[in-house]
């Protein structure tokens, strides 16, 4: 359901308390929001099954959930639209390395390096530095700096 248009985004919208924004111009924006979760796996999967239902059933609680969240969104004049939940994964055995995914060698967030085929946007920024991969955070912001002459995480 869409929700806003130019016009009714054009006039005042308060997005702080007491601070207001005058809008002439408009134009949709994607603001995506990742998180990962821990899914429970069947121990055995019916022969010729692609999907996992115990899995499948639990990823649908999460959305659900997701979507009532984001649901309170909706009374606010620029809100849009609830462009959907997806499911990534990020397991081995699904191709995590194929994807360019994996777990920071410093803090264990999931991230994608940035500089190699398949990046994958909606992960933490990554780079791979002296073989290891490493998030943008840990890379720009730990309190020991990394260095690409250092393997020393």
């Amino acid at each position: 359901m869409v929700r806003g248009s130019a016009a009714e985004a054009g006039r005042l919208i308060p997005l702080l308390p007491r601070t207001k924004i005058t809008m002439p111009k408009t134009e949709s924006v994607l603001i995506s929001v990742s998180i990962v979760v821990t899914a429970p796996v069947s121990e055995t999967l019916a022969e010729g099954k692609v999907l996992d239902p115990l899995q499948v059933e639990f990823l649908r609680a999460v959305a659900e959930r997701l979507r009532s969240s984001v649901s309170a969104l909706e009374q606010e004049p620029w809100f849009e639209q609830d462009a959907g939940v997806c499911f990534h994964y990020l397991s081995p055995q699904n191709g995590a390395v194929e994807k360019n995914v994996g777990r920071c060698a410093r803090c264990g967030r999931w991230t994608s390096d940035c500089e190699s085929p398949n990046f994958q946007e909606l992960l933490m920024i990554g780079y791979t530095v002296a073989g290891e991969l490493v998030c943008d955070e840990c890379l720009h912001f730990a309190d020991a700096p990394i260095s690409s002459e250092s393997t020393d995480f």
